[in-house]
């Protein structure tokens, strides 16, 4: 995406803002049209020569693909005085939510959207709490802090999933090597809580969940001997737990994903402590 700003220095200072769309942008080395309206539409008297230095090379567009901001400026003279064409390409896609060192840098962020006009992410913190950051359409990011300074592990995984429009559910490792929770309903406060206590998981493992009916949730990770732990809950019930997998059967630093392709049925996966790929699957 590139914006361009045409400023005259008279007695009257004028300014307009034009978008190009990234089809324009890709011509720009071969024609400048797009600039030669704006100018013509503010009398002034330049000609395409007066902005080759408007072009961009293949390598300063791909440097703006991955996210840098790439500015060139043209001066020229037009019938109201000095004109001042700057021309700025950046990628669109791509922009910074947090500033450098807010993460670790090692592992730990996920996102949901519970509604369609809505964006929740979630990551670890590099003082190892669990930051939140929430968007609504026609509003800007918004960030709190879900657990203080030191409540997760470094190194450890974190899970969402949102079962219903109206509620969101988070997990993640704790530096103790817990199981730590937070749901939040619309219209309600988060309520922190703990899945399983100390020891429980391995602090490098992973985590991660489904919800395969409104009313439902399971979450597995790696235990801290190597096991594959699960835990569900039942809309008017109590969580439980159970073990999936045995004592050395998962790697204790691998990661684990799941699924629930219908309503009755889900289907996990971990990394084994040989490097395998171990699975398993449940039909109601």
């Amino acid at each position: 995406m590139a914006f361009i700003d045409l400023l005259t220095h008279s007695s009257r200072l004028r300014r307009k803002q034009r978008e190009i769309q990234p089809e324009a942008i890709k011509s720009m080395g071969h024609d400048h049209s797009e600039i030669k309206i704006l100018t013509e539409r503010n009398n002034s008297h330049c000609g395409l020569s007066d902005l080759r230095g408007l072009q961009f090379t293949h390598e300063e567009l791909i440097q703006a693909k991955s996210g840098q901001t790439i500015s060139k400026t043209v001066v020229f003279d037009g019938d109201d005085g000095r004109y001042i064409l700057a021309f700025e390409v950046r990628n669109p896609w791509q922009f910074e939510l947090v500033s450098a060192e807010s993460a670790s840098s090692n592992r730990g962020i996920v996102a949901v959207s519970r509604i369609s006009n809505s964006t929740e992410v979630w990551w670890v913190g590099a003082n190892r709490s669990v930051q939140n950051a929430s968007w609504y359409e026609g509003g800007q990011w918004q960030r709190i802090e879900i657990a203080h300074v030191g409540k997760a592990s470094g190194t450890g995984s974190i899970v969402a999933v949102s079962r219903i429009p109206q509620s969101t559910e988070v997990w993640w490792i704790g530096a103790d090597g817990s199981v730590q929770g937070v749901s939040w309903y619309e219209g309600s406060q988060r309520q922190q809580y703990e899945l399983a206590p100390a020891g429980s998981a391995a602090t490098s493992g992973g985590i991660t969940a489904v919800s395969r009916i409104p009313n439902s949730l399971e979450v597995w990770w790696i235990g801290a001997d190597g096991s594959v732990q699960g835990a569900f809950w039942y809309e008017g019930s109590q969580w439980q737990r159970y073990e999936l997998a045995p004592a050395g059967s998962a790697s204790i630093k691998g990661g684990l994903t799941a699924v629930s392709r219908m309503p009755n049925s889900m289907e996990v996966w971990w990394v084994g402590a040989d490097g395998s790929v171990q699975g398993a699957f449940w039909y109601q």
